[in-house]
This record gives structure tokens, sequence and C-alpha cells, in this order.
């Protein structure tokens, strides 16, 4: 009688300690070693895609390394009477080191370039070696049984593969969906732009909207990858979006935090991330300001500095500062490199348009837009990783509260919101001058 294809008569086929070590260091550690780098510093969702956006993709990637160790230690124990199932986990587990490979391919140049440096580089190569570890463990199963099952063959690899397309694909549908939402809604046709609201409102992904917005930097996911390939447009944020999310949340995308796709190594502290506000730190503050009595107005420059102590990225400060009653911001500055660079005024959607290009390009800018009354969200990148600090300067002009003829009050700005700390040896330096008397209450 003929046995089932989970008893096939097995080669005593061994692998070598030195092939062994190998496929451990290319096919387990150095892609597990990568999936927690990247849930803990977010290095590759900052510079290029987001590659584990969701729990699902998570699962994906940690299938890797867990499929090779437990196949390379069956081979090790010569226990392959389930060939079948350890068949089907190298397939699916190949199929989603394929699916990997194929995002990464454009990041290899700069990836060779990165192993001089702390070998950072090899991290972006771990679906390749995965990969290639997942091909040579498929070989050595083939090779230990006489009959091979449906999933050690090609079309059981192309299978694998596509059922890993199918769980990232309804994954990240909610983004290719509010995208065709968004197009709806942002139609020049009235009728159009109605039905994609009501579509967004039923469908739709508010926090993604949220990263398409134009006054924030963009997180970009496997999706838009391929929806920019197919249809060969930008993915870069839509300033249209910050409109869309406010009318369909009835909040400004500027007084909410950016969202955070994934939580799993995060605390979520009210509207901005624990981590981040444990790695950004306000280091010096000063504020220098004159009154005119004559004229019942004031103008105040608040100096600070924020400091990054991630080691590996730069971060994006926020704060949202509450003016004195009916002030004005009327000057902004940002230091670069020692010097003082003064900011342009205008448009809300186009300054915030500037900022997203400026930073796309890693330089320095710095942006301040109304939240309301008397109140402004400030915003800028990169502060530089592993200490690096950035300085600005913002100008407040403000009338004077008159109590009575004779004397009037001052209310000093200060942070409503933000998403840095502030150290206990941090004081704030506060300097008033003016030709009659000054009192603190």
């Amino acid at each position: 009688m003929a046995e089932s294809t989970d008893a096939q008569e097995l080669k005593d086929v061994d692998l070598k300690p030195a092939a062994y070590v190998t496929l451990v260091l290319a096919g387990v550690l150095l892609p597990a070693f990568t999936l927690c780098f990247e849930l803990w510093t977010k290095l590759c969702a900052t510079e290029f895609f987001d590659p584990v956006p969701s729990l699902w993709h998570v699962l994906v990637v940690a299938l890797v390394p867990l499929a090779n160790a437990h196949l390379l230690w069956s081979i090790h124990r010569k226990n392959l009477q389930r060939i079948t199932f350890l068949a089907w986990v190298s397939a699916l587990s190949t199929g989603a080191a394929i699916f990997y490979s194929i995002f990464f391919i454009p990041v290899i140049p700069v990836s060779l370039i990165g192993i001089l440096f702390l070998g950072l580089g090899l991290l972006p190569l771990s679906p390749i070696t995965s990969l290639i570890s997942g091909v040579l463990i498929r070989r050595r199963l083939r090779e230990r049984v006489a009959e091979r099952p449906f999933a050690l063959r090609g079309l059981g690899l192309l299978t694998g593969f596509l059922i890993i397309v199918g769980v990232i694909a309804i994954s990240e549908a909610r983004f290719v969906v509010t995208r065709y939402g968004l197009e709806k809604a942002t139609s020049a046709d009235v009728q159009k732009q109605e039905d994609g609201l009501a579509f967004l409102r039923t469908y739709g992904d508010s926090d993604y909207i949220l990263q398409l917005s134009g006054s924030r930097r963009q997180r970009v996911y496997l999706s838009d990858i391929v929806i920019s390939f197919l249809s060969r447009s930008d993915v870069a944020p839509n300033v249209s979006a910050t409109e869309i999310y406010y009318r369909l949340t009835g909040k400004s995308a500027d007084s909410v935090a950016a969202p955070d796709r994934l939580n799993l190594l995060d605390f979520d502290d009210g509207e901005e991330r624990f981590w981040q506000r444990q790695e950004i730190s306000l280091v010096s503050s000063q504020m220098d300001g004159s009154i005119d009595n004559n004229a019942s107005l004031g103008y105040l420059e608040w100096t600070f500095s924020l400091k990054n102590d991630n080691k590996y990225r730069a971060l994006e400060g926020f704060t949202q500062i509450q003016l004195p009653p009916n002030a004005v911001v009327s000057r902004l500055t940002l230091w670069i490199n020692g010097e003082e660079r003064e900011a342009a005024f205008a448009e809300r959607t186009k300054v915030a348009h500037a900022y997203e290009q400026v930073t796309a390009k890693k330089r320095d800018p710095v942006l301040v837009t109304t939240a309301g009354r008397d109140r402004v969200n400030l915003k800028c990148f990169p502060i530089p990783q592993n200490g690096g600090e950035m300085k600005m300067r913002i100008g407040i002009t403000f009338p004077l509260i008159l109590e009575d003829k004779n004397k009037g009050l001052i209310r000093l700005p200060y942070f409503r919101d933000r998403n840095f700390k502030i150290p206990n040896e941090t004081k704030h330096l506060v300097w008033l001058e003016s030709k009659q008397i000054l009192e603190s209450g």
C-alpha cells in the first residue's frame, strides 16, 4: 500500500554546520532583528515607505524568520513526517520574502552604501537574504523526500505568494478605498463631491486622510507605491485632503496629532505619542519683549530650542502656543547652520504645501499656522538625530489689556500642547522693558 504524502520516504541528506549557521543568520536572525528595529525606530517608514503599517503586515513579516527557524530545526532533527505542512509553511514564508523583496529592490543601491556605516545597510537587504535562504531551504526539503507535495512545486510557491498578496491587499484595502473616495470628493462636480463625502463617511479611513493632508508629512504605504506605479501619479500629500478632513470630522488637521498606524511599541498619551514626547526635549526658552504704554502695544520674541535624543532618525517637533488676547505672529526665525533665516508669510495652504516640499528634500523648515482664536500651531523638521538641536524664534505683537487709563495687563504666551518634554533643569527666562513701572502678577 502506498504511503500518504505526510509519511514520505526520507533521504538522508544532511546540511553542513557552516550552511546551518549561514541560513540561521541570513534567514532567521537578520529578518527578525530588522522587524524589531523597524517597529522600534520606524526608520524605513520615515525615510522610504512604511512596510508594517498594521498588525497583519507584522504577522506576514514575522512569518519569514519563524518559518525558516522551524524548517531548519525540522531538517536538523530529521522530523519531516508532516512534509505537507512544512511545504506550505515554506511556500508562504518564501512568498512573503518575494513580496517584500520586490518593494525593496530600489533601496538596494542605498543599502550597499549603508553597509559601510555601522552595518545598517544590511537591514533593507533582509528580504533578499530571507528569500535566498527560503529558496535554499525549499531545495533541501525537496532533496529529503521521494515525492514532492504540491506546495514544494513551482505552482505551490506561486500559490503561497498569491495568498500573501491577498492578505496584504485586504489589509491595505481601506487605503485604496479612501483614495477613491478622495478623488470623488475633490472633483469639480458638486454632486460627485457630495457622493465622495458620503462614501468617505461610510468606508473612508480618517487617519489616512489626515496623513494625506497638506499640513503634515505623509507616511507612504505599499498600496500608495502600487497606485503611483500603475497610474503614474504622485503620492505626495494632497492639500485638498485638509479641507476634506475638516468637512468629515469638524476638526482642523493641524489640531490633531499625526496618527500612528501601528501602536505595538508606542503608548498613546493624549494627542501625541509617548515615545516621541520622551525623545524630544526643550533645552532652552527665553522671552524678550518691550512695552509701549502710549500706544498700548507690546512686542515679544520667544526663542527656544528643541533637542532630539533619538539615535537613529530625525524627528518633527510640534507645539500649539496660546497667544496673548488679540495677538498676532509678526516674525518667525529659524537658525540653520548657526545663521538666522527669516520666514516668509503667505496663505495657509501655500505655506503648508511649501513645508511639505521642503521637508521632502530633507531641508530645514518651520511652519506656523493659525489654530483658532489666539492660538497657533508650530512645526519644525528635521530635528537632527543623536542629540541634534533646532533653534527658532517667534515674534508676537499684542495689545495691552487696559484695566484703567493708567494700568495695563500683559499675558505671556505658553504651550497649550506639545510633543516634547520639558526637563526640570530647563529654565524659562523672561526679560521685559518699559518706560513705565512693571509689576509681576
